[in-house]
C-alpha cells in the first residue's frame, strides 16, 4: 500500500500541535514549520522528495525535517540536517 506522506521542514526544533481536520492534535518537533511536499511512500515506507535550496555566497544552515503519514497520522523522528557551502563547494 502506498501511503500519502507530508514532509515538513523548518529552521528550529520545537513543538507544534497540528489543528484542523487532518491529523488534529499530533505534535511535530519543528517550530514554525512549513509544509515542503506531499509524496507517496513506496512499498517499503520510503518517501523521497528532492528540493532546491538557493545559496548565495558562503552559507551554513541547519534545517529540521519530519514526515507525517497522513492516513495513520504517525510522525517520523525529527531529522536535523546541516548544510554548508564554502569556497570549495558543498560539505
Amino acid at each position: 500500500m502506498l501511503c500519502l506522506t507530508a514532509i515538513a521542514w523548518g529552521k528550529d526544533p520545537g513543538s507544534f500541535f497540528v489543528g484542523g481536520r487532518i491529523c488534529n492534535g499530533i505534535e511535530l518537533g519543528i517550530d514554525r514549520h512549513t509544509l515542503l511536499a506531499k509524496e507517496r511512500a513506496n512499498d517499503f515506507g520510503i518517501a523521497t522528495y528532492i528540493f532546491y535550496i538557493p545559496l548565495f555566497g558562503d552559507f551554513e544552515y541547519t534545517i529540521q525535517l519530519q514526515a507525517i503519514d497522513i492516513e495513520t497520522c504517525r510522525v517520523s523522528n525529527q531529522i536535523e540536517q546541516f548544510i554548508r557551502k564554502d569556497e570549495e563547494g558543498w560539505q
